[in-house]
């Protein structure tokens, strides 16, 4: 017994059974635009539909019948004990919307220079930007703070050299450094398509 499943195409006509001699213990109905009619031997006749499977006893004949005429394509053969039902098919019922999301667009923004002890406004509002990342360039010698227009020493997120700050939404982005020195800080933004 060799291992393996070799894919079958047949094209039934309705009514007319459809023999196939080979062996197997699996089978997978891979292609069929209706129900398809299976018999293993001379057992009982299965419905099937497209992306059915299963394993089942040893067989050496198989035969196909539709009640339509259709293409279809049936995998049979051995699968080595690996005999797992496979049920590959989605019933819908009623209208399907699909909204398709283009993709976003992360475009590059200059480094801002912030002066020591200053509070700078290093992004507008902007209503299509989804987020921004705020980083703290790896040579500062201290912290910086993130947040609104009321961002200082106090208030916001700290922000440490090397490391960022995600601001999630639309909101003009400030940033204050209350180190004794200027302090370079990077941007990136994500905006909707």
């Amino acid at each position: 017994m060799e291992t393996g499943m070799l894919d079958k195409p047949v094209s039934l006509k309705a009514g007319v059974e459809h023999p196939l001699q080979v062996d197997g213990d699996y089978f997978l109905v891979v292609k069929a635009a209706s129900a398809v009619q299976i018999q293993f031997d001379d057992g009982t006749w299965l419905t099937r539909f497209q992306g059915d499977g299963m394993g089942v006893n040893t067989y050496r004949r198989v035969r196909l019948l539709s009640d339509a005429d259709q293409d279809v394509i049936i995998a049979l053969g051995y699968t080595g004990g690996a005999r797992t039902p496979t049920v590959g098919r989605s019933v819908v019922s009623g209208p399907i919307n699909v909204a398709v999301d283009n993709p976003t667009q992360r475009p590059s923004a200059d480094d801002v220079v912030i002066a020591a002890g200053a509070t700078v406004q290093v992004l507008a509002a902007d209503a299509d930007r989804l987020s921004a990342l705020v980083q703290l360039d790896e040579l500062a010698p201290g912290l910086v703070r993130v947040g609104d227009s009321s961002v200082s020493g106090s208030r916001g997120t700290k922000v440490q050299p090397d490391d960022a700050a995600v601001c999630n939404g639309s909101a003009a982005v400030w940033v204050h450094n209350p180190n004794g020195v200027a302090v370079t800080v990077s941007l990136q933004t994500e905006r909707a398509p």
